[in-house]
């Protein structure tokens, strides 16, 4: 009679031994409970309904719009932070991603490559826009900072037509958010645009006077104060000690630009950035307070000089502070 042979019993959880170790059964108990979901895949409890409201999908395959930039475009990298580019997407564009944001970064395809981007500048299919506030669609300005020339009002921006120029210190009812350095407006009873650099919006907040502007760089901050009321204020990135330090002193903005390409050797460094947002310069040696999509580092050092701010926040300050502003550097 022969010796029956041992039946397998495949569901069966291996019984650690004595010399296993803690790794051991912990890999035991992950292989039984895989096993088991293989085995029983969960199903929906009987009368619930799968939820309608699903978040965006957010992976491979995806795609996603380049949005927040003004009007300019998003640079996308070969890594995340890193200073290599690969191309600059356009406003608006489309872009196919290779999976789901990472620490505000997003995996992205970019001219047959894999690239990233920011996430601060970039919606995900299915995500809602951001519902705009009162003042992103209409609001008042005034135009300031043309010397007493005036400010033209054109059908189109840069080379529409002119259809009158506004005088100094003429109040503007705006049309809705700046785009590219220009804004719509009404003038002369018709749809226009005007450019941002010589329109002014109130910086609220109370106080009264002057807007001026104070910069410490100890502390990287800023404060915008309306006389001695301070209304608003953030964190800011300066120049790099030693080489590229920020000067300190009283200074005044001389030149704006809603856009503005900057490259240059400094110091031995090359660099090359398109479409820096909302420059307003305060020095004649290419110091300039602006805009930064590049980083969000605020609060530490960055920069060859110049004061970088958060993109939305340089938006509203180049909107409130005119030709002449007072800008106070100290530590």
């Amino acid at each position: 009679m022969g010796t029956p042979t041992p039946t397998a019993t495949p569901d069966a959880t291996p019984t650690a031994t004595p010399d296993d170790g803690p790794a051991t059964q912990i890999v035991a108990v992950l292989v039984a409970i895989l096993a088991d979901l293989i085995a029983n895949p969960p199903t929906d409890q009987p009368g619930t309904d799968p939820p309608t409201d699903e978040p965006p999908a957010q992976g491979a395959g995806s795609f996603g719009t380049v949005v927040n930039t003004d009007g300019g475009s998003l640079r996308c990298r070969t890594t995340p932070g890193d200073d290599s580019t690969i191309t600059q997407i356009p406003f608006g564009t489309r872009v196919e991603t290779r999976g789901a944001e990472v620490f505000d970064w997003v995996p992205v395809i970019c001219a047959g490559q894999a690239g990233w981007v920011s996430a601060a500048y970039f919606r995900f299919d299915g995500e809602a826009a951001p519902t705009p506030t009162p003042d992103d669609s209409r609001r008042e300005g005034t135009v300031s900072g043309t010397g007493g020339a005036g400010l033209r009002c054109r059908t189109a921006p840069v080379n529409g037509g002119q259809i009158t120029v506004l005088p100094e210190d003429a109040r503007v009812e705006t049309r809705g958010a700046t785009t590219d350095g220009w804004v719509p407006v009404r003038c002369a009873g018709q749809d226009g645009w005007v450019s941002a650099a010589y329109l002014l919006f109130g910086a609220g907040g109370g106080g009264s006077g002057a807007i001026w502007i104070d910069v410490n760089l100890s502390t990287q901050y800023m404060r915008v104060y309306r006389g001695n009321t301070v209304v608003m204020e953030t964190y800011v990135s300066t120049g790099r000690i030693p080489n590229f330090t920020t000067p300190t002193g009283t200074f005044y903005i001389n030149t704006k630009l809603p856009s503005q390409t900057m490259s240059g050797t400094l110091q031995g460094e090359t660099y090359h950035v398109p479409n820096v947002p909302w420059v307003m310069y305060f020095t004649d040696r290419g110091h300039a307070i602006h805009g930064a999509y590049w980083h969000n580092n605020f609060g530490q050092v960055m920069s060859h000089g110049c004061i970088n701010l958060p993109v939305s926040f340089s938006e509203w300050l180049y909107s409130v502070s005119p030709i002449g502003t007072r800008v106070v550097i100290h530590y």
